[in-house]
């Protein structure tokens, strides 16, 4: 009978800057037309650079024994913030949480923290240099 030894691991990661369905581009086109919509100005959401989720994978599976679920350490950020920053000057509306819609992600509940460990897996950026350059648009 052959035996097969399976490793699995999962990983927990959020907003991707920049990817498929990220709102930075829909900002960027907002911002030429002077007015951004928000859903909510309290609103917060944990982001990462492409290159900070490839290094939090490649940590994640140096680390991995079989069965681990990894959850970055990453900041988060108020959706407000971003929009002014990408669109400084220009009107907000608040257009309102649509249904199902979070004012905040958790990356981990207190039940499950219990039986967390903390890894040095930790990313952090400004919001100045989430392209690598200098004040955004």
């Amino acid at each position: 009978m052959l035996e097969v030894k399976i490793r699995a691991q999962l990983r927990t990661i959020w907003h991707v800057v920049g990817s498929r369905g990220s709102v930075i581009p829909v900002f960027l086109e907002q911002k030429s037309r002077g007015r951004i919509t928000l859903t909510d100005p309290r609103m917060t959401r944990f982001w990462l650079t492409l290159d900070q989720g490839v290094r939090f994978v490649v940590s994640s599976i140096e680390q991995m024994h079989g069965g681990e679920i990894f959850v970055p350490k990453i900041p988060s950020m108020r959706m407000v913030d971003l929009a002014e920053t990408i669109a400084p000057g220009c009107e907000i509306e608040t257009i309102g949480i649509r249904p199902g819609e979070k004012l905040h992600e958790v990356l981990i509940s207190e039940d499950e923290a219990r039986n967390a460990w903390r890894l040095k897996i930790a990313t952090s950026f400004s919001l100045h240099t989430l392209f690598g350059i200098g004040r955004i648009g």
